[in-house]
């Protein structure tokens, strides 16, 4: 029996098809973004990398199918531009924030806060360097594709 026989077929019209296509869209990044602040505070917490593993496999797995499903279908986002200047700024986003939550996290030990500073900054730099490399290839990924899928439907409209 195949999947699409056992739930039926889709009992929707176009208006009620999209309206459920936002709300999954939403309750999907709502998951995402609890996750992430459970993540957070788990970390903040102390809890050992063991004790996250099952939260931080999820979370993971839906950034890799997200950001994989986007490009494939040659999607960058609603609202925000792909742009050099955009990637710089979201990385420097992301490394303020492990910045300081590296920092937050060092105050439990009993070192001076010229440690708890150097090493805020290495992992914030680090932050900065790895999430600006991967949004840049994931650019690179995105034109590349955009640019295929267009002139594929620029070949069906010539063909039409």
């Amino acid at each position: 029996m195949k999947l699409a026989q056992l739930f039926g077929k889709n009992q929707l019209d176009e208006m009620q098809e999209r309206t459920m296509l936002t709300i999954e869209s939403r309750g999907f990044w709502l998951v995402w973004s609890l996750l992430l602040v459970v993540l957070l505070v788990e970390g903040l917490l102390g809890f050992t990398m063991r004790e996250m593993a099952g939260t931080w496999a999820v979370f993971m797995i839906s950034c890799v199918y997200i950001v994989a499903a986007c490009l494939r279908a040659g999607l960058w986002s609603r609202r925000i531009k792909n742009a050099a200047g955009t990637n710089v700024l979201f990385s420097l986003a992301g490394a303020a924030v492990i910045g300081v939550f590296t920092f937050v996290r060092m105050s439990a030990f009993d070192v001076p806060l010229a440690i708890h500073l150097a090493c805020a900054a290495i992992a914030a730099g680090t932050t900065f360097v790895l999430a600006l490399v991967v949004l840049q290839l994931c650019s690179a990924v995105y034109k590349k594709r955009h640019e295929q899928l267009e002139n594929e439907f620029d070949k069906e409209e010539k063909d039409n």
